[in-house]
Parts: C-alpha cells; structure tokens; sequence
C-alpha cells in the first residue's frame, strides 16, 4: 500500500480591519493572516501542528507587515487627535491650562511619529494664527508656540521660520 504523507503550511483569516499602508501610503482593508503548519496525508491537511507565525497583509497591494503597522493611526484618528490637540493649544493660550505646557506636549508629541513635516508646519502655523488671535505675540503666547514645535521635533530656526511667514501673511491691525 501506497501512503503518501508531507506538511504544508495554510494561512488563515483572523481578524480585517483598515490600517495605514505604509507601501500604498494610504488607508486601506487589511488582513492579519495566521500561518499554520499541518500534517498531510494523501495532499490533504489532516493534523494542525503548530502555528509559523502571523503578518499583517494589505488587501490592495498585497504587502505584507508585522503588527507593528498598525500602531500607525489612520487619516480619521490622526485628523481627530489632530483636533484635539489644537483645542488643547488654544485653551493653554487662553490660560484655561497650567504654564508649564505638559498638556500640550502630552497630545502633540504622539503625532510627530505620524506627521510629514508639513503638517508638523501646518499644526505650528495653526498654533501661532491661534496666539495671534489672542493678540501681539507675547513671550508667553511664543513659549506655546515654541513648545507644540519642540513636541513636534522642529528646530528653534524652523519655528521662527513659521511664525515670521504667519505673522506676515496677517493683515495689519486698523490704526
């Protein structure tokens, strides 16, 4: 009698979600596929033996990712804490927060990671339009500024940069 016997390994299906793709760049279906080894006999599986691991895999291109992907947030979630932190600046520019900025460093440094260096300029800008609607630039209205910059990981002279671009781009008061 003839056995024919092997292993072979088949991938399954455990949890779909959307994720940031970080080959596509954009947010897309993913899959977190399981691999696992099983017993053949006759080319069919008959014993699952242990599981080979798991990945993380883009349902449009196809990649594949450790889990670590998905600590990325998507467009929504980024956007959302996006708000929220400028909500945050703008209360520590009206006083409604303590002096020494940890709130604002709290919410604003968990972007960076996630954020081009255009929207690490865009949120500054947003930050230094939201002092200036409060008035002149004061040195306590600047060290907001500076510090949701420095949570961002923006230099001293790229900060400056911004708030002279926004300060010029402002309409000068009535006299």
């Amino acid at each position: 009698m003839l056995l024919i016997f092997g292993f072979r390994t088949r991938l399954r299906t455990v949890l779909e979600g959307v994720f940031h793709c970080p080959r596509c760049q954009q947010d897309r279906p993913f899959a977190r596929k399981q691999a696992r080894r099983w017993f053949t006999l006759f080319f069919l599986p008959v014993i699952p033996l242990k599981v080979a691991g798991e990945f993380i895999e883009c349902q449009t291109c196809q990649g594949r990712f450790t889990d670590a992907v998905l600590d990325t947030p998507t467009t929504p979630v980024l956007a959302e804490s996006m708000d929220k932190a400028l909500e945050i600046i703008g209360a520590t520019l009206r006083g409604e927060y303590a002096a020494d900025h940890t709130v604002i460093t709290g919410w604003v440094a968990p972007l960076a990671e996630s954020m081009s260096v255009q929207g690490k300029e865009h949120m500054v800008s947003a930050a230094t339009a939201q002092a200036l609607d409060q008035g002149a630039m004061t040195t306590d209205r600047q060290a907001v500024v500076d510090t949701v910059g420095h949570a961002l990981g923006l230099t001293d002279a790229h900060i400056r940069g911004i708030v002279s671009t926004v300060e010029a781009s402002r309409p000068a008061p009535p006299a």
